[in-house]
């Protein structure tokens, strides 16, 4: 059976994305959204069956916007199905994030795929969100409002 990280590996092959291995269990590629350009960094935990995948935003929210982030954040991420937001309150660095527990089975393409689409999707629909309140002075209201409008919460 093929390691957690040989699995992720074969579905970028897959799908002709170029991708680095940082380490011996985390790669690191790109994608460009409709909204912005993305980092994504995938993780595997082969001990604990675990894989996350991380979309880290182009651009680190300023000190003084971080409490307003925060409840963006908290917000977007009230009803999400998948994955979820984070910021480090040290550094202002946004990410969203999906993981998943393989636990006692294969980790597979399509799970990888899954995992991966949904993170990058997800992260670039809030992007125009999180810049109106880091450049546009948006409260987190308001930019939730942008990126969800009308419709009844995250679709996802």
């Amino acid at each position: 059976m093929a390691s957690m990280i040989e699995v992720v590996k074969q579905f970028f092959e897959e799908e002709d994305w170029r991708f680095v291995e940082l380490e011996e269990h985390l790669l690191r590629t790109g994608f460009q959204g409709n909204n912005g350009r993305w980092s994504v960094y995938v993780q595997t935990y082969e001990e604990h069956d675990i894989l996350l995948s991380y979309c880290i935003c182009p651009v680190n929210c300023p000190e003084d916007r971080r409490l307003e982030m925060s409840s963006f954040f908290t917000r977007a991420n009230y009803g999400m199905r998948l994955g979820n937001f984070e910021m480090d309150f040290a550094d202002g660095e946004l990410r969203f994030k999906v993981s998943l527990d393989v636990e006692g089975e294969a980790l597979t393409v399509n799970l990888v795929r899954n995992a991966i689409v949904v993170n990058c999707r997800t992260a670039d629909r809030y992007l125009p969100g999180m810049m109106a309140l880091i450049y546009g002075g948006a409260d987190a209201e308001q930019a939730i409002a942008i990126v969800e409008g009308d419709d009844d919460g995250p679709a996802h």
